[in-house]
Order: C-alpha cells, then sequence, then structure tokens
C-alpha cells in the first residue's frame, strides 16, 4: 500500500506515469471509489440532495469511458486499468487538496464562500492547483498513449471538456 501512495506522490510530482500503478482491478475499485467519494462530497455541496447521483455518476463515467475509447484506438488496450487508476488516485489527491483552505480556517470554505469571490490567497491557490492537476493528467495521457505532448494534452483537453459538458446542465447559471 506505501507503495502505491508513494506511485501516487510520484505523479502528481512528475517524476512516475502511469505505468508505474498496479495493473489491478482491486487498486482501481479502490481509486474509483475514492474518486466517487470526493466527487459526491464536492457536488453534495453545490446541488440539492436529490440532484448528486446524475451528476457525480457522469464525472466518473466519462473518463472511464473516453479513457478506454482513447487507448483502445492507439493500440494500448492493456493501459487502461493502470491510466484509470492512475487519473483517479491524482483527482483525488488533487481534490482533497483544494479543501485544504477551508481544513486551515473555516471561513475560507468554498462552501462558506459560496458564489462570492474568495480572497485572493484562495482563488490563487485554486488556480494554481487546478492548473497542476490538468498538467498531471496531460503527462497521465501522453504516456499512456506512448505519443507526443500534443496527444496529451488534446486527451486532457478533450476528456475535461466533456466533463464540463456532462456538469454543466447541473451548475451552469440560468
Amino acid at each position: 500500500m506505501s507503495s502505491w501512495f508513494a506511485n501516487v506522490i510520484g505523479l502528481c510530482l512528475f517524476r512516475r506515469g502511469p505505468e508505474d500503478m498496479p495493473a489491478a482491478q482491486g487498486a482501481l475499485m479502490i481509486a474509483a471509489g475514492a474518486y466517487i467519494g470526493v466527487t459526491f462530497y464536492a457536488l453534495a455541496g453545490a446541488l440539492p440532495a436529490g440532484q448528486v447521483v446524475l451528476p457525480a455518476a457522469l464525472q466518473v463515467m466519462v473518463p472511464i469511458a473516453a479513457t478506454a475509447l482513447l487507448l483502445n484506438l492507439t493500440g494500448h488496450r492493456a493501459r487502461i486499468m493502470q491510466t484509470l487508476t492512475a487519473l483517479f488516485s491524482t483527482g483525488v489527491v488533487f481534490a482533497l487538496a483544494g479543501r485544504l483552505p477551508g481544513l486551515i480556517a473555516p471561513e475560507l470554505s468554498l462552501y462558506e464562500i459560496g458564489l462570492k469571490a474568495p480572497p485572493p490567497a484562495v482563488a490563487w491557490f485554486l488556480l494554481g492547483l487546478g492548473l497542476w492537476s490538468f498538467l498531471v493528467d496531460v503527462r497521465i495521457y501522453r504516456r499512456a498513449l506512448d505519443r507526443g505532448p500534443g496527444a496529451g494534452l488534446l486527451a486532457a483537453v478533450a476528456v475535461s471538456l466533456l466533463q464540463f459538458a456532462a456538469l454543466a446542465p447541473w451548475v451552469a447559471p440560468r
């Protein structure tokens, strides 16, 4: 288990790749379960109680379907479990890191801030964290697809846009 955590931290620090994650269904289930948990937690604060299940399920299913499609199309089907484990594991780490301001000072919690503008330090922290998370996804896709950096960037942008589009009906201003 400690090697799994070391791999996840290594992924976040750009020192490891998805190929370093275990190619085991159990590892994927643990990572996906944790990802589902943080997704439900995040959406529960933003949506009414009865409207959380479908958007949360879509936030999990979109990366699964897109990653499986991309890796199948490029002939890397054997990398699907490792890639998804890497994506979900790092997603959990960054989601939990995004909660740090609220743990340090409860008034900085995203639930307390609501739709108001957060303090500049919190905004910069969350922006930097989001960019870092995106760059980790780019690297994971680049290594999994075994293509150049452009392919990783295109894959990460496509999956992110699909996730945003899937969530838009519930969170977009009307």
